[in-house]
């Protein structure tokens, strides 16, 4: 109780000499064995009187035994402190008057007349800073922040973003394909790809563009008549020179489609500008080896009527020969392969030759008709019968 009372932190000690006098009475009432051992004479105390207390107040001996402990218990000497009369009203004597029980009353006294020690002043607590000012700081120095990236980079870019990444990329154009690579992709199994690839060559317009359509037209690997016109055409656009090249090697082919088809592109381009150049490459086909050839040249010459003098003898000479049927081998003399069902092309060359000099076919025949070939001769009686050629 004493050390309490003593203790050099004020918010440690008690707060009023009430409560400290309460604790001191909870105190005698637990040794109450004895009370003269526990008398406390206040008359007799030595204590030093505070200025301004009225003299003949004593202070319990058992008080002034503890070095200090009036100052640091706030006790002043109060008039009339020593007898029990002076005590409230509110404490009466309770169960006789005995010596114990004054002395309390007294102390009680004191407690309530005293002036209490001056504590130091408490430091008034720091007053926390809510949380929404908190965020108003952080907001203000991000804007802060935000405008002065802003200003040194001059409004161009967003702070925080590249503006590489959102700006739109443009797609790479993909590298044209080479005229190696066209031509390959002419080989293409489908009409629609090769077709597609002759207009991309034609689009290039280059001497290698055009080297590889006429390699196209004059290939023996026979796909369609539509994808061979395209490319020739194509070859007329971009050189025509080289569409005769083209036609020539065509009609070289060993593959007797190829040949029909470039015998037909021939008799139509007779009459242009390439006529000497395409003309003897028309009646070398009138007289081909090959039977559907034969047919093949007489019947292109009717239907563009090609009315020339070198086609009329052409067509002459393959109605009077002795030529007859498949193909014959034509170093042999007097030889001839019998096929009567087959007439190698003689019906065509006579309907061509009567279409543009009528007058022309009866000589012919009479002519055939002198041949050593007896299908020959066969065919020549029927034929002026059916023109009725006397």
């Amino acid at each position: 109780i004493c050390r309490k009372a003593t203790a050099s932190n004020p918010d440690e000690r008690y707060n009023s000499m009430r409560e400290f006098a309460s604790e001191l009475t909870t105190f005698r009432q637990s040794v109450r064995s004895s009370d003269n051992d526990l008398r406390l004479p206040l008359g007799g105390s030595a204590v030093r009187r505070m200025p301004g207390s009225a003299p003949g107040l004593g202070v319990p001996s058992g008080l002034s035994a503890v070095p200090g402990l009036m100052t640091a218990s706030g006790l002043s000497a109060v008039p009339g402190a020593n007898s029990a009369a002076s005590a409230p009203p509110n404490l009466a004597p309770v169960g006789g008057n005995s010596a114990a029980f004054n002395q309390m009353q007294q102390l009680r006294s004191l407690s309530s007349q005293g002036m209490p020690a001056v504590a130091p002043p408490r430091r008034a607590p720091r007053k926390r800073i809510e949380g929404w000012k908190w965020i108003l700081a952080g907001a203000v120095g991000g804007l802060a922040l935000v405008g002065t990236i802003f200003a040194l980079t001059g409004g161009s870019k967003k702070p925080g973003f590249d503006t590489t990444l959102t700006q739109p990329v443009e797609p790479v154009a993909p590298k044209p394909p080479t005229i190696k690579e066209l031509a390959a992709e002419l080989a293409a199994p489908s009409l629609e790809s090769r077709v597609s690839t002759i207009e991309k060559l034609k689009a290039r317009n280059e001497p290698d563009a055009v080297d590889a359509l006429v390699r196209f037209v004059a290939d023996e690997a026979w796909l369609e008549t539509e994808d061979r016109t395209k490319a020739l055409t194509a070859i007329r656009a971009m050189a025509a020179e080289k569409m005769v090249t083209a036609l020539k090697r065509a009609n070289m082919s060993r593959d007797a489609r190829v040949r029909i088809w470039a015998c037909g592109e021939i008799a139509a381009l007779i009459d242009s500008d390439f006529r000497d150049q395409l003309m003897p490459v028309l009646l070398s086909a009138v007289k081909d080896a090959n039977p559907e050839m034969r047919q093949a040249a007489a019947e292109q010459i009717s239907k563009h009527r090609l009315n020339d003098e070198d086609i009329v003898k052409a067509l002459v000479a393959r109605v009077s020969d002795d030529v007859w049927g498949v193909p014959y081998d034509p170093s042999i003399s007097n030889v001839y392969v019998r096929s009567p069902d087959k007439d190698g092309g003689k019906n065509a060359a006579a309907a061509a030759l009567y279409e543009i000099a009528p007058k022309r076919l009866g000589p012919a025949l009479q002519q055939a008709l002198r041949g050593m070939n007896p299908d020959v001769k066969r065919w020549a009686e029927e034929t002026k019968k059916k023109y009725r050629l006397e």
